[in-house]
């Protein structure tokens, strides 16, 4: 069965938001395909209860992948709040701005070019500065309350929600998936932050008992822990 991946929605009372999508288009998709799609959640986003009160009224069972904070969304945060975060950040990194790859990001055209540059620094080239630059401006964000969910499929999401788990050790890898499924035990599926995974991830979540894992692009890997899925923004 096909999967979309859906972050942040918009509309009865939640604010749009760069890269979220209108209730209303979920809606639609709904009532198109019905339950032949199978409609996943990432990062445990307070908006996305408009997801379950939608999924409910239509008989559908979602899946929403969850982490206990979200370091991503912090960021995301403190970007909205600042003024010119952008022009502050590359004050502040301690290297010349960087000429991305044409291709980087190049599929989600809500991203501008400041933004990919940003995302290209954090998730590629330098994401030990990046994370020296931003960790002291980070403040708590609010999460989507599990109990609203309980009756959906709860799938892991990392503890912290870290842009690449691949880059961390097989120890920290670990600590980041086994205090996930403290959170929910019943757990046997996933979703790879930030779509980044390596062997050493697939290794750590059989061995925690996951069956079945999804990345963030419509690519299929060779198991059972790699299944594609589509971003809901690409979409008709």
């Amino acid at each position: 069965m096909k999967a979309i991946m859906i972050h942040h929605l918009h509309g009865d009372g939640f604010a749009p938001v760069r890269g979220s999508a209108d209730i209303r288009k979920l809606e639609r998709i709904i009532d198109r395909y019905g339950d032949t799609l199978t409609y996943t959640f990432d990062d445990r986003l307070p908006c996305q209860e408009l997801a379950v009160n939608l999924l409910d009224k239509k008989g559908i069972r979602g899946i929403f992948f969850v982490c206990h904070h979200n370091v991503m969304e912090m960021d995301r945060a403190t970007r909205e709040r600042m003024p010119d975060f952008y022009r502050w950040f590359m004050n502040e990194y301690p290297y010349p701005e960087p000429t991305i790859p044409d291709d980087f990001l190049s599929q989600y055209t809500f991203y501008s070019k400041k933004e990919r540059t940003y995302r290209y620094i954090r998730d590629i080239l330098n994401p030990i500065v990046h994370e020296e630059i931003m960790a002291p401006l980070r403040e708590n964000v609010d999460l989507l309350c599990l109990d609203k969910i309980r009756h959906h499929e709860i799938g892991l999401h990392s503890y912290s929600h870290p842009a690449r788990i691949s880059r961390l050790s097989e120890k920290d890898q670990l600590f980041e998936y086994r205090e996930n499924l403290k959170m929910i035990p019943e757990a046997t599926t996933m979703s790879h932050p930030m779509g980044d995974y390596n062997e050493t991830t697939l290794i750590i979540l059989r061995a925690l008992g996951i069956t079945k894992g999804y990345r963030s692009d419509n690519r299929r890997g060779p198991t059972s822990l790699e299944l594609p899925r589509i971003d809901i923004n690409l979409l008709p």
